[in-house]
């Protein structure tokens, strides 16, 4: 109740907008770079990037073994919509993409 009850943000990150109801939190939010700049680090793997919606879509797309992205011709899978493009474009010269590509 200390902490999360209702909304509110008592640990700020001085880098960055962030705010976070626990001072853990905080701590996996923060990986400061040696020119101070802000880093976001998964929780699951460890893996840090420079911007939060380039971690959010590693969360949502890259992190563990998921890949969404599925070739409709064979049995290949991707975890980025690109690299299934170029799967398609390299591997299966002459079928028609779909327009959702």
């Amino acid at each position: 109740m200390k902490y999360e009850c209702g909304d509110q943000r008592k640990f700020f990150c001085p880098l960055c907008p962030y705010k976070a109801t626990q001072k853990t939190t905080l701590a996996y939010h923060m990986v400061i770079e040696e020119n101070g700049a802000c880093k976001y680090q998964c929780l699951s793997c460890n893996k840090v990037y420079k911007h939060k919606f380039i971690l959010n879509r590693h969360q949502r797309y890259e992190c563990g073994d998921r890949r969404p992205f599925r070739c409709f011709l064979c049995p290949y899978s991707a975890k980025q919509k690109k690299s299934l493009k170029i799967h398609l474009l390299t591997k299966h010269k002459d079928v028609t993409l779909p327009v959702e590509l």
